[in-house]
């Protein structure tokens, strides 16, 4: 039998067994109704600003509580959902507000399939005065405004989704666990370090001080490592104890050291001390945990009530 015979009796072996699990499933699971007009909260999983996060640049939420449908969950509390910036403007001198349009169209449900949703803002931001800012909506796709300043919305913020039409939805899979519970960011033989010292220009181990409301451009942040450890490749994978929602690599590696983009990290970090994860391997093939404290102070108008 020739070898083109054989691939393509393999390629056939595969696909009707994964047609025959298909069906086990099916059958074993019975289709539930996800019904249109289903509310429920999808959370900013990262910093956005109209200076920092480029139109086209994928913007990641998570789901709040599970969604279900006669006692089955159809879609998953901690699923990652992909939205994206449509188009921003910038801050101007002469007081022109800083703009930014981006939206939710789906959400991954159990099953793998993607159901259509309308996002809807729950929260009001705020200019530099203090005055209460409108949110745009529109079909998923929603603004905010801010005068003299850029536009920004903080990790956590709230948004109300709605299931734009009825879907059929297989809910066996859901018992798989929750999913902003996996992965953590290094693999389970990994050795633990800890990195020395951070970074950023001429400070060290100063906070990293950013303005949500007025985008500069960063130097990137170094960590130094323990004296012998040379790394291959590294990527930023948690940030206080929570998978970030695609891994972030390093921007350079040399010698005892390494660097990664300030915004891509600080983005995702809380006022105060942030416990950073890091998955690197050495130059000898050893799987490395880094781990530091990085402290960050974000800057924005509070407004008293």
């Amino acid at each position: 039998m020739s070898m083109g015979k054989k691939s393509a009796i393999t390629v056939a072996v595969a696909v009707f067994s994964l047609l025959v699990n298909v069906a086990a499933l099916a059958a074993e699971s019975p289709a539930v109704r996800l019904q249109g007009g289903t509310h429920f909260d999808l959370e900013l999983a990262h910093h956005i600003t109209s200076g920092q996060t480029a139109a086209g640049s994928p913007i990641y939420f998570r789901v709040v509580d599970d969604v279900k449908s006669q006692d089955s969950v159809l879609i998953r509390k901690g699923t990652v959902v992909e939205g994206r910036m449509q188009a921003t403007g910038d801050r101007k001198m002469n007081a022109t507000s800083g703009t930014m349009n981006f939206g939710v169209r789906y959400v991954p449900a159990v099953d793998g399939q993607t159901v259509r949703v309308i996002a809807t803002v729950s929260r009001a931001g705020r200019d530099r005065d203090g005055a209460l800012l409108g949110w745009v909506v529109m079909w998923g796709f929603f603004g905010l405004m801010t005068k003299g300043v850029d536009a920004y919305a903080m990790r956590g913020a709230v948004l109300d989704a709605e299931v734009l039409s009825d879907r059929l939805v297989v809910p066996t899979v859901a018992s798989l666990g929750d999913p902003s519970q996996e992965n953590q960011g290094a693999a389970g033989d990994a050795r633990s370090v800890t990195a020395t010292e951070h970074r950023l220009g001429t400070e060290t181990n100063r906070p990293v001080v950013v303005s949500l409301e007025r985008a500069r451009k960063f130097a990137d942040v170094f960590f130094g490592l323990p004296n012998g450890i040379t790394l291959q490749s590294a990527v930023l994978t948690a940030v206080n104890g929570t998978a970030v929602p695609e891994s972030v690599p390093a921007s350079s590696i040399a010698n005892s050291a390494l660097s990664f983009p300030t915004w891509d990290i600080v983005k995702y970090c809380d006022d105060g001390a942030n416990k950073l994860l890091i998955r690197g391997k050495s130059t000898d093939g050893e799987w490395l945990a880094i781990d530091y404290s990085l402290p960050v102070k974000l800057e924005r108008k509070v407004v008293k009530k």
